[in-house]
């Protein structure tokens, strides 16, 4: 898992890692005022980006999203605990 604040648009946004890069097709800009949501489709799940209010991404745009992979979150499917986070603290 990754929040839609962890995603950035710009490279230099994040400590971007090899492979750290999504390609995502744009199905919905949700301008909020002080922040935009752009939504996309991922493995046949909808997900969102949460960028500044100067993103100007149409809907059907192809962009590329960066993300600091210290950043994300895996989960265990039968526990759901946050497996991550417990082999970053050595459980």
């Amino acid at each position: 898992g990754i929040r839609p604040e962890d995603l950035h648009d710009e490279e230099e946004a994040v400590k971007a890692a090899a492979g750290s890069t999504i390609k995502a097709s744009i199905r919905v800009y949700e301008m909020l005022g002080a922040e935009v949501f752009l939504y996309f489709d991922e493995q046949h799940r909808t997900h969102a980006v949460r960028l500044e209010p100067s993103n100007q991404t149409k809907v059907g745009e192809t962009v590329d999203l960066y993300f600091d992979p210290n950043r994300i979150h895996i989960f265990d499917t039968e526990t759901e605990e946050n497996i991550l986070n417990l082999y970053r603290k050595g459980y």
